[in-house]
């Protein structure tokens, strides 16, 4: 199908919104340090409900995790940052997934599953990261090289929409029509048309350039990399696996053509 219905959060409180001028200080800009940024205040929601009422409060808002961008994409202009940093669940281990709040950060997530033997491979290089700001940037790190991207790790959503409508995607459900299109039925009741973008993705194993486009792509897929544009991501579910050995290997290479054709060879591999 290529419908999905959203559902409202059950009646929350709006958290309260922080003033406190070195608080807003502290957010007014991300590891790029682009200059100028300014919080009109800092509110951190505990659950979908809240991070609905939030939007639905205020004019503008800006998600942010660990402003661990290097974009300046986690600067505020003005906006009321909306914090994830106390959505910090860590649900069951379930099949091979955990359900995990997108203000956990990768380090406490791998500290979890590594008292399980369970790993999760794409994490960023800085693991102080959040999960959800790693969703949202369809984030990449060394193991990249073999597990590829956040995108294939990442079996569900829970994702809050500009007009407070709650989406529950889980990967395989709702998928593109054959015209390229998904629909939202939003709270409101109101259907939203979706066109997949027209352009073709290169096939290249990292891509931070655009919305995701496919055909017959999952509506996931949409969400992941999207730079927290279309909405929230309260919570993500992830495909984890038995945790690998590790060991660092050094080879010499005489020279950069050799060094490309054995990185070709190891990725082949």
């Amino acid at each position: 199908r290529y419908r999905v219905t959203a559902r409202r959060a059950p009646h929350a409180r709006v958290p309260p919104i922080d003033q406190d001028p070195d608080l807003l200080q502290s957010f007014s800009s991300d590891a790029a340090h682009v200059p100028g940024g300014v919080a009109a205040g800092v509110v951190f929601p505990t659950d979908a409900g809240e991070v609905a009422a939030v939007i639905g409060s205020c004019a503008r808002v800006l998600p942010v995790g660990a402003q661990s961008s290097l974009t300046g994409g986690a600067t505020p202009r003005g906006d009321v940052v909306i914090s994830t940093r106390r959505l910090t669940d860590i649900g069951e281990f379930r099949g091979g997934t955990v359900r995990v709040g997108a203000g956990v950060p990768i380090s406490a997530l791998q500290h979890a599953l590594g008292a399980r033997g369970l790993y999760y491979p794409p994490a960023p290089t800085f693991d102080g990261a959040f999960v959800g700001g790693t969703v949202a940037t369809n984030a990449a790190g060394a193991a990249t090289f073999k597990y590829g991207t956040t995108r294939h790790w990442v079996d569900a959503l829970t994702v809050v929409l500009a007009d407070g409508s709650i989406l529950d995607l889980r990967r395989g459900e709702v998928r593109a029509s054959a015209e390229g299109r998904f629909e939202i039925e939003r709270i409101t009741r109101e259907v939203t048309v979706v066109p997949v973008p027209a352009y073709e993705m290169p096939a290249v194993p990292k891509l931070s350039a655009g919305y995701y486009a496919a055909s017959g792509m999952d509506l996931v897929d949409l969400f992941v990399g999207s730079e927290g544009t279309l909405g929230v991501i309260v919570d993500a579910t992830l495909r984890v696996i038995p945790r690998p050995a590790f060991c660092i290997a050094l080879v010499e290479c005489e020279s950069e053509l050799q060094a490309l054709e054995v990185t070709g060879a190891l990725r082949n591999s």
